[in-house]
């Protein structure tokens, strides 16, 4: 006994198909809002929305940002130049997975932040697992 359907193979098949490409450009769409912070240029206030959160280098260690310091301004007359974050910063942070680490130019991935060139400094030889960035 033969039963008609008004679904065929052919529709099953086109289905599946469109139902990946919208996964394809939703999870696409969800990266683009996921990196869309850009903490390489962001400015003080998105950089301290991200206290808490952890940095991997690509040394494998993982920092975990525990402060972000403004530089005050009073003391400089005049505008900042074109380009230049206004206020500066010193992002602090924690390296909390992989052991001490060396100053020098990391690139290190954020969840939300993206892939981006980091320069770190040693916070002194009492902190040796606290990691010092400077953003101006």
């Amino acid at each position: 006994m033969a039963v008609d359907s008004a679904i065929s193979r052919r529709g099953v098949m086109a289905g599946l198909g469109g139902a990946a490409v919208v996964a394809v450009v939703a999870e696409s769409g969800a990266q683009a809002a996921r990196v869309q912070l850009e903490l390489a240029n962001a400015d003080y206030t998105q950089w301290a929305s991200q206290i808490g959160s952890n940095f991997t280098a690509h040394t494998r260690q993982v920092l975990r940002l525990v402060e972000v310091r403004p530089y005050g301004n009073a003391s400089r007359a005049g505008p900042r130049p074109a380009g230049v974050r206004d206020p500066g910063f010193l992002a602090c942070f924690d390296v909390v997975r992989g052991g001490a680490m060396a100053a020098g130019r990391y690139l290190v991935a954020h969840p939300v932040g993206g892939t981006f060139e980091m320069f770190l400094t040693n916070a002194g030889p009492n902190l040796p697992y606290r990691m010092l960035a400077e953003f101006n």
